[in-house]
């Protein structure tokens, strides 16, 4: 065998060895760190938490909570662990009985880990204030199951507050002897929570749909409150149950009404527009539609009349 061939042997042998220690070197460092990730991925503790998700007010029931294991490293100090069971012990008390009969102070996700603030006891004094949010205050409407929706209006349920009036019976118009311009409704409040219907602060579903009672208590602001208690004397108050999905008027603020003429095609044709006349003529408030009907009386008490080319106005009273 000449030379240059066993020159050749020796070093694809040398490279090979080379390579399988390298490879070698490499497996060995890498079986480590996949022992400590295993390690930490089975570092784990049950926690207690939501199996469903649970409305503000509801009365909590075994089966709403579940044990669900999570890594040791991302449990906080206020989840609830389940206790290790020592080997050849009787098992200890089970920390989830403490959340049963409790009521969820606020809305609660499923798979959320539950914490002791999150509920509180029943018949606690405090238990509708907390479940307000801060800074807010309650009160209480008394309304007719017409004004009710039917007692379709469940806690957690958002409404528009609307306030119908006697425009003229209130404020004492007189001299003008048209029906119009009598009656009104406002909005006065929109997106108001709902906290509890009578004296439930959560609606059972398999009692229905509906919740029939007379008294709504409604979560407001301090400035909110007044404004009811006001228009409680000041006209009828009706609830106008709103869609869960968002709309695009849903952050629209503004108060609006409606008067009587408004409403009333009819009405408005009487008193202050032509049946030709488009509807976006309406009077936007109250005193721009007295000057139409005032204009609009004086147009049809006045005649003209032409005698051989001399025009006379004659005028007839009301």
């Amino acid at each position: 065998m000449r030379p240059i061939v066993i020159v050749l042997i020796v070093l694809a042998l040398g490279t090979a060895a080379i390579a399988a220690y390298l490879v070698s070197q490499f497996l060995a460092s890498q079986t480590p760190q996949q022992t400590t990730t295993a390690a930490v991925q089975t570092g784990t503790r049950n926690v207690l938490v939501a199996a469903r998700d649970i409305l503000p007010g509801a009365v909590l029931t075994a089966d709403d909570l579940r044990w669900e294991p999570w890594p040791e490293t991302l449990i906080d100090e206020r989840f609830v662990v389940q206790p290790a069971q020592v080997e050849n012990q009787p098992a200890g008390a089970d920390p989830a009985k403490d959340f049963v009969d409790r009521i969820a102070r606020r809305a609660i996700m499923l798979g959320e880990p539950m914490t002791p603030s999150m509920v509180i006891k029943q018949g606690d004094s405090s238990v509708t204030a907390a479940n307000l949010q801060p800074g807010m205050r309650a009160v209480t409407l008394s309304v007719t199951p017409e004004q009710g929706v039917a007692g379709l209006v469940l806690p957690n349920d958002k409404v528009d507050i609307l306030m119908n009036v006697s425009v003229r019976d209130l404020v004492g118009i007189v001299g003008w002897k048209d029906v119009v311009l009598r009656y009104s409704t406002e909005t006065i409040m929109r997106n108001v929570r709902v906290v509890a219907i009578n004296q439930k602060l959560s609606h059972d579903p398999k009692a229905g749909v509906a919740e029939p009672g007379n008294l709504v208590t409604l979560e407001v602001t301090p400035e909110q409150a007044e404004r009811l208690r006001v228009a409680q004397q000041t006209g009828e108050l009706t609830i106008a149950l709103r869609s869960m999905v968002a709309g695009l008027n849903d952050n629209d603020k503004n108060q609006t009404f409606t008067m009587d003429i408004r409403a009333s095609r009819a009405l408005a044709s009487l008193v202050a527009l032509d049946l030709e006349e488009d509807e976006a003529n309406l009077p936007a408030d109250a005193p721009s539609a007295i000057k139409m009907a005032k204009e609009r009386a004086k147009r049809r008490t006045e005649v003209k009349i032409n005698r051989g080319g001399t025009v006379a106005v004659q005028k007839f009273g009301q």
